[in-house]
């Protein structure tokens, strides 16, 4: 696994298995926060899987971060995989206040940025709040859970498991 990224006391698990959780969940987006390495991957894979259902396109379209301030510059990713592996060069600690747009194709759909409450983690939105994504949220987030045995969600009071 990877190295251990501070966390307050109420964000860490007693079984030791890396940690999502799941902070704020509204109808255009959610904060969610992450403990080490494999819990960021699961959780900008699961954001990634988002983008692109709301854009209506598969994994092989683009994914980018535009940030709005950033000595890194854009990111771009083919898949989800890579957009996985790559967002962390803008979305990490020493960038918490950068905030950048999230693209699928040349579709600006998302506003995501580093949490910027001393955890990591990230606060995403759509840029036009004009259709309610927290069922697809929770479904993704469920569906990660499924799909990653070895990480430990929390997602409670938001969504019932």
């Amino acid at each position: 696994m990877g190295q251990r990224m501070k966390l307050p006391a109420w964000l860490r698990r007693t079984d030791e298995r890396p940690l999502v959780e799941l902070l704020e969940l509204g109808l255009d987006g959610a904060m969610i926060a992450w403990c080490d390495e494999a819990s960021r991957d699961v959780v900008l894979r699961m954001v990634g899987q988002i983008a692109l259902r709301v854009a209506g396109a598969s994994d092989g379209e683009r994914l980018a971060l535009h940030p709005t301030w950033s000595s890194v510059g854009p990111i771009s990713a083919v898949s989800i995989e890579e957009f996985s592996r790559r967002a962390p060069a803008i979305l990490n600690d020493e960038l918490r206040y950068c905030e950048s747009e999230l693209r699928v194709g040349e579709r600006a759909l998302f506003r995501i940025a580093h949490l910027d409450q001393s955890l990591a983690g990230v606060s995403f939105s759509l840029l036009d709040p004009g259709q309610p994504i927290d069922d697809l949220i929770s479904t993704a987030l469920l569906e990660a859970r499924d799909r990653n045995p070895e990480i430990a969600f929390r997602l409670d009071p938001f969504i019932r498991t």
